[in-house]
């Protein structure tokens, strides 16, 4: 007799290995984040902020 049990939508999926992103990469999308978050609210903040706010994305990005 044959298991009847379903199968789940991992049961025919290999896993795939983690792909390391590019340091540069990472920075560049950290800078469109802040830039993106700077034009969103209105363009208020000095070049000095967008930086420490460019450095907060590349961060969080990084995983720290």
């Amino acid at each position: 007799m044959k298991d009847k049990t379903p199968k789940t939508l991992t049961d025919d999926v290999e896993a795939t290995p983690l792909v390391e992103v590019d340091q540069d990469y990472k920075r560049e999308i950290a800078l469109q984040m802040a830039l993106s978050h700077h034009k969103t609210n209105g363009g208020m903040v000095t070049p000095a902020q967008l930086i420490e706010n460019a450095k907060q994305f590349h961060a969080y990005i990084k995983g720290e």
